[in-house]
This record gives C-alpha cells, structure tokens and sequence, in this order.
C-alpha cells in the first residue's frame, strides 16, 4: 500500500455500504475536502465517453465528463466494478458491520418510514419492511429484499448491488476477500470511534474535535413526515442464527475484515512515537481514545465476533 505522503496525492473512494454508519463517514470526509472537490453520487458507471449516475440524495439523473480528475473525494452507493473503471488509481475506503446487525438495522430503518411518504414515493424496500415481521422480511423472495439483507456486503464487493451469485460459495467468497483487501482502508460500524482513528492515522489526518452522527433513528424522528418511531428490540437468538445462515459469504467477510482491521490497529499503534492525533487540520487537542482503551475495546470485539452473543 502506499504512504500517507502518496495518499495524500490519490482520489479517495468511499464505497457506502447501506446501513453501515456511511452517513456519519460522509460528514467527515467534508471536514478534510473542500466542497467543490467531492462527488456525492449512486450507482456510477462509464456510459461511452461520459459517467452517469444518480444524485446523492435524490432520483435525478446526472452525468459527468470522463475526466474526473478534479474530483478528489467521492462518495455514494456504487458498485465497485464499476468504480474501479473510472477510478483505478484511487485508494478505496469501506465501512463493514457485523451482518446480523446490519440486516436488523435495515429491516427498522425501512419500516420507520411513515406510510404517507412509503406510498408518495413509491419505496418497494419500506412498503415490504413495514407489511412484514423480521421473521418474514428475512425470508422474502422480492428483490429489493432479497439483494440486500442476503450477503448484501459481498454483493457490492463482488459484481453489484443485484448480481446473481453463480459457482460455488467459497469461489464467491474468496474474491470478495480478494477485492476488499485491495481497499486502504476498511473500518467497522461496530467500533466506529476506533475506525475513524485509523482512518485519520492511515492517511494523515487530523482526529476531528467535532464528528456529526447522521442517519439515527432519534436523528430521523425530527423529521416525522418521513420518519416515525418502531420498536427496535433485539431479535431472539433463533432469528439471529438464521440471517447468519442468509449470509454466510458476508459473516466469513467480516470476520477477516475484523482480524485485518486488529492487525492495522496494532501495526499503527506500534508505529507511532506519538500514538493520537487530535483536532481539526492539524490542530492539538485531547487524545479521542486511550492507548489501553484501544486495545481492551478490540481485543473484546474479536472475541465477540469469533463467539457470537445476543444484540
């Protein structure tokens, strides 16, 4: 991989992964580019001469020149394949989460859309979230549902957001193994304050004083004609097991992700003379994590991860 003095030089690429802290990732990203230089845009792709794609937060269509060079963030819900093409030299940032939580949280986040704006702008994804228990939305065949709580992480690394897996699984899951390590960085929703150290460690950034949470469920219900509140206890041990068997490719994913992810924390950690950095663009400030705090926080994923309990 390269170091932070080249990084610094290289077009950063987040792969948003749905409901895996990404909002919150967004926001800091816009602390470290300026505002021209960020591309906020889903499902790019190459289309001749041109880049297509639809615009963050809206239906509408946009396209691009093919030089995208004055771009040096960019961000959104794409496909990697297709980022690859019209990013090749770029340095390729993640977030993964631990796939049972990660499906429930869709599953909520889908039925707390009011039913007044579910059928204004026709949502297939929430309509079937708020007509169907955890149990039954687990199990759907429809394929809004299908593509994304079923190994829906490995969906996005391997050949898009509604690809048919063909061949067999460990084929499948080797070459998301394989494009996830091409990645310079891949945090994790369930360490999130740790991920966004490593993050500012590997490319020589300031820790930010202030990061904004976004995408909660008592951040949405502020806007109570999309949002309303659901009842968000954990599923019982039983309905837990069976999204793990839905998505063996994505649970054998994020367990290597979560071994790479100890390895760069503890790799960074014996690099540094000064082991924190703090504050906004260079500025001092109180260290975000205690060195012992670190290493108990992941030691306990680890385990939690390689034994795992109830939500």
């Amino acid at each position: 991989m390269p170091g932070n003095q080249e990084r610094g030089r290289r077009t950063i690429v987040f792969l948003h992964i749905a409901r895996c802290g990404g909002s919150t990732l967004k926001n800091m990203l816009d602390l470290y580019f300026a505002n021209s230089r960020i591309l906020r845009a889903s499902l790019l792709h190459r289309e001749g001469k041109r880049v297509e794609g639809i615009a963050a937060g809206s239906a509408t269509p946009v396209s691009f020149n093919a030089d995208m060079e004055r771009y040096h963030c960019v961000s959104g819900h794409s496909n990697l394949d297709d980022l690859l093409t019209i990013f090749p030299e770029a340095d390729y940032i993640a977030m993964l989460r631990d796939p049972v939580k990660r499906v429930v949280s869709l599953y909520n986040y889908w039925r707390s859309h009011t039913q007044s704006f579910v059928e204004k702008e026709k949502l297939a994804g929430p309509a079937l979230a708020r007509s169907l228990s955890l149990e039954e939305f687990i199990e759907s065949d429809e394929t809004v549902v299908r593509f994304a709580v079923r190994n829906g992480m490995a969906r996005q690394l391997f050949r898009g957001l509604t690809s048919r897996f063909e061949g067999r699984e460990e084929d499948l899951l080797a070459e998301s193994i394989e494009k996830i390590d091409r990645f310079a960085f891949v945090g994790l929703t369930d360490m999130f304050d740790l991920s966004i150290w490593l993050l500012c460690e590997t490319f020589g950034w300031a820790y930010p004083d202030n990061l904004q949470d976004a995408n909660r469920p008592t951040q949405n219900l502020q806007s109570t004609e999309i949002f309303e509140a659901v009842d968000q206890t954990p599923p019982p041990a039983a309905v837990q097991t069976r999204i793990r068997e839905l998505n063996a490719i994505d649970c054998a994913l994020y367990q290597h992700t979560v071994q790479r992810f100890g390895e760069a924390c503890f790799a960074t950690l014996g690099n540094q003379r000064e082991p924190f950095r703090s504050g906004r663009k260079g500025s001092k400030g109180k260290p975000p994590l205690l060195l012992k705090r670190v290493a108990n926080r992941l030691i306990r994923v680890l385990t939690d991860y390689t034994h795992p309990t109830n939500m």
